[in-house]
């Protein structure tokens, strides 16, 4: 190094202590004797479940956590995220502390110009605003049983994973599917009493009842019998209720019976009969019928 070399350096280090004592002394506030560390940020947001795994056509929910150093009203929103989830409307805090929020997905539709939902990961957005901002990421995965058809009910009648929608019956695998019944896979679906599936073809004659309920007429004053149950030779019979049903619920008011021999009967007011017994008739709603006597005790 020749001597010019050596001056031009001792001057720029002669320079440089100039300049930070210059500093140090003009610039109140500037302590060099400390390092400069990143101040803590007066908003910080996280996701307490940082992915979400669901059905369309279900509900998913996620939990997020928010802090704030300064207090105020907060709003969350949603951005670059599937269009059916929400947030909760605002959020309210006080100085330095935090409070948990809902992110929900409710029954997931379509996204614009689809007509089944996209099935996989999708990114999410989280953003917070008020007197300070701040926001996280995270990621949803939509599991949809039958991609290219619009089934946000996800309806899997015979639990395979597979939509109906989109689930081909195959017959003679033991569950009777969707598109299937006695005629085209008895095999699955099975046959009626009575009869055999042969083949995949029912054959036989099929019983006309096996319970009582097998033969209801739905008529309210008959009793519906089966007889010879459960036999080639099963037949309906419908016996007529004649007697009164007193307290017996049973929607029949048998010709002859009153309010009060009978639970189903409705009072009829000027008929001379008191139908007291069940509420229905009183002095106050039918004196024609319920006259009190003078020591208000009985009525006639």
């Amino acid at each position: 190094m020749n001597k010019r070399g050596g001056v031009i350096q001792f001057a720029f280090l002669i320079f440089l202590v100039a300049l930070v004592t210059y500093l140090a002394y003009f610039i109140p506030g500037l302590d060099l004797s400390k390092p400069m560390i990143e101040q803590p940020t007066d908003c910080e947001l996280s996701i307490q479940n940082n992915s979400l795994t669901f059905t369309e056509g279900e509900n998913g929910v996620m939990t997020a956590k928010l802090h704030s150093v300064v207090g105020g009203a907060y709003t969350p929103s949603i951005e670059s995220a599937p269009a059916f989830a929400t947030v909760e409307a605002s959020l309210a805090l006080s100085s330095d502390s935090e409070t948990e929020f809902n992110i929900t997905f409710s029954n997931a539709t379509p996204a614009v110009g689809r007509t089944d939902f996209v099935m996989g990961w999708h990114d999410a957005k989280l953003v917070v605003t008020g007197p300070t901002a701040c926001r996280a990421e995270f990621y949803v995965y939509v599991i949809d049983n039958c991609p290219g058809v619009y089934n946000p009910d996800q309806t899997d009648s015979d639990k395979d994973g597979i939509g109906d929608l989109c689930d081909t019956a195959t017959c003679n695998n033991t569950i009777c599917e969707p598109g299937e019944n006695l005629t085209n896979c008895c095999i699955d679906c099975g046959c009626l009493p009575g009869q055999s599936c042969v083949n995949n073809n029912c054959t036989g004659t099929a019983f006309k009842c096996i319970l009582d309920s097998d033969c209801d007429d739905k008529l309210y004053c008959t009793r519906d019998v089966c007889y010879h149950r459960n036999t080639s030779a099963s037949v309906c019979g419908h016996l007529e209720l004649t007697r009164c049903g007193e307290d017996k619920v049973d929607g029949c008011c048998p010709e002859g019976c009153n309010g009060n021999d009978d639970i189903d009967c409705e009072s009829e007011c000027g008929n001379g009969i008191c139908e007291d017994l069940y509420g229905k008739e009183s002095h106050r709603s039918c004196d024609d019928d319920c006259l009190i006597e003078d020591n208000d005790e009985h009525y006639h």
